[in-house]
């Protein structure tokens, strides 16, 4: 057993710092076992070759000269392969008596060498290989070691026992429910993961929000927003109930009854509530908690999808990128009685990074955690160094927390009189955003975390002690809703032709994802009354000089998106 001081967490295992000899606090464990000599490596890559190659000679049926040409390479390096006498051996056993001696340790890390190989022939035959000759066999990547710290061979931290880190997919309504897509051997009814949906509205800088099938129900927006810097909000924060919906003066934000999406609504109006008195209390022109959680979506979103490479097909698109609200649990499970877990492994704390910038199909923005609202943990990295993947093993959580964090997407101008403004990148310094993705997990602890992502990737947790587990959300929860995903925009007021509708609109045609299509269509919505909606289309104006056939009427109202399906599509 080794000093797990030499390890770093990387980016899906851990990585070797170096200087384990040196570290070296246990004595030495001595092993003696034999495995069989297998010829099979070579084999099965080259078989992987002749397939590769009968795939694309059906595939080409020997039209491209140029790919018949590289055919022929690698048809020549695959029976090199298959003649190649190359052996290989795993450890077997090796793994099981190491947790065996291992005792109480809750966890187990260092380097072998081999002091003695032997190899026996099916005759019996033995010959001694003298460990010094040693330097043309190679370990598999997960075992390699720097050359200079001798014939050693790395041994991750494990632990000890057989365990899983389970991440699931759980019911937005049930906590102790997995969501399903159909209904389960006994009739029950399906469970959905997804609580609702956001949409950015960085045209009235607010926060729209949906339902998990997709039908609007209101948006958080500055009642009178304080500009710091010509960019960024600060001040109180109120909810709007949606265009079309029937609702009562001062309503709590409402999104069908989610208790998730309910609460997040809730805090970032207590979280504007505190900004407005910090405003006027001690003259405090930060940004507010909502426009520093819209930046944050915004520059992590052009870091994971740059260019918005979701559907076409979806309203939403054509105004941001919607956010899923999904609600998932995390538990590191140890496959032994709960009598037989010893103090050590249960009081040890292991990290688990949420999220994986590195990889172009993961989609997580940030999560809360068991339902503590009052703080959203970002995955995107400061710009002060700290690195998810950079800090040691044995790091303590005032460690690997930033200091302070420097990174966003508006420019400010400076405030040096006599000079000329120069841009600069504004901070994101509000307390409701924490920029460690990390979660400390003991065994047998369930996290329940309420997750902002993209509904079209995955998300992706890792601890470097097991196999990275990666969740996506199902087609069937989520197309249907992203289809009804309708953005407003706030107008007015307008002078309104009482017998038609007439704004200038852009005629649009929207490719589907399945080669059919669409048109736009916008639609005016407005009060007639205290509870009677208006729902008119919008045609578009020209630029003929044209008098109304009656009186124009100042209305208030917004527009709205949509996407008409052609028949044929």
């Amino acid at each position: 057993f080794r000093d797990l001081q030499n390890w770093n967490y990387g980016e899906t295992d851990f990585d070797y710092t170096g200087g384990l000899q040196a570290a070296a606090t246990a004595p030495d464990l001595l092993f003696i076992g034999r495995t069989p000599l297998v010829c099979g490596p070579a084999k099965a890559l080259s078989d992987e070759l002749q397939r590769f190659i009968a795939a694309y000679q059906k595939q080409d049926d020997g039209k491209n000269p140029a790919i018949e040409k590289h055919l022929d390479g690698l048809t020549s390096l695959s029976q090199q392969y298959n003649a190649m006498d190359l052996l290989s051996a795993t450890l077997s056993g090796f793994s099981s008596t190491l947790a065996k001696k291992s005792g109480q340790h809750a966890l187990r890390g260092g380097s072998f060498r081999f002091k003695r190989i032997r190899m026996v022939d099916a005759f019996g035959q033995a010959l001694v290989i003298p460990v010094g000759t040693t330097k043309d066999m190679a370990a598999s990547l997960t075992m390699e070691i720097n050359a200079t710290e001798g014939k050693n061979f790395l041994i991750r931290p494990r632990i000890t026992h057989p365990s899983r880190l389970s991440f699931r997919l759980m019911s937005c309504e049930d906590d102790a429910t997995e969501a399903s897509i159909s209904p389960g051997p006994d009739g029950s009814a399906s469970h959905l993961s997804v609580c609702g949906y956001l949409l950015p509205d960085h045209i009235e800088s607010a926060m729209e929000a949906f339902d998990n099938e997709g039908n609007a129900c209101g948006q958080l927006r500055y009642s009178d927003p304080t500009w710091v810097g010509g960019e960024l909000q600060n001040g109180a924060v109120v909810w709007d109930p949606a265009p079309g919906r029937i609702s009562g003066l001062g309503e709590l934000p409402n999104v069908n009854g989610n208790a998730p999406m309910n609460s997040m609504m809730m805090k970032l109006i207590e979280h504007g509530l505190e900004d407005e008195n910090a405003r006027e209390l001690q003259d405090d022109h930060h940004e507010g908690a909502l426009s520093a959680l819209m930046r944050t979506i915004d520059t992590t979103y052009w870091t994971i999808d740059p260019y918005g490479k979701g559907s076409n097909q979806f309203p939403a698109i054509y105004m941001g990128r919607p956010v899923a609200v999904v609600r998932a649990a995390l538990q590191l499970q140890v496959d032994i009685p709960d009598a037989d877990i010893s103090d050590e492994l249960r009081k040890h704390v292991f990290r688990v990074r949420m999220g994986c910038l590195s990889k172009i199909t993961d989609g997580l923005l940030g999560y809360f955690i068991n339902d503590n609202y009052s703080k959203f943990n970002a995955v995107y990295p400061s710009e002060d160094g700290f690195e998810p993947a950079a800090f040691p093993i044995a790091a303590t959580a005032a460690e690997i927390a930033p200091a302070t964090p420097r990174w966003g997407l508006f420019e400010l101008p400076s405030n040096t009189e006599g000079e000329e403004p120069e841009a600069e990148i504004a901070d994101i310094t509000h307390d409701y955003i924490d920029f460690d993705p990390t979660i400390e997990l003991r065994v047998g602890q369930k996290v329940m975390l309420t997750m902002l992502m993209n509904p079209q990737s995955s998300v992706h947790a890792t601890s470097c002690y097991l196999p990275q587990k990666e969740i996506t959300l199902p087609a069937q929860q989520i197309e249907d809703a992203l289809k009804k995903l309708t953005p407003t925009f706030r107008v007015g007021p307008v002078l309104i032709d009482p017998n038609e509708v007439k704004m200038p609109v852009p005629d649009m045609f929207v490719g589907g994802a399945t080669g059919g299509g669409g048109s736009i269509r916008w639609d005016w919505l407005y009060k007639k009354g205290y509870s009677e909606w208006g729902d008119e289309s919008i045609q578009d104006a020209t630029d003929a000089a044209k008098m109304t056939s009656g009186r124009p009427l100042v209305s208030e109202g917004w527009i709205e998106f949509n996407i008409v399906e052609d028949s044929d599509s």
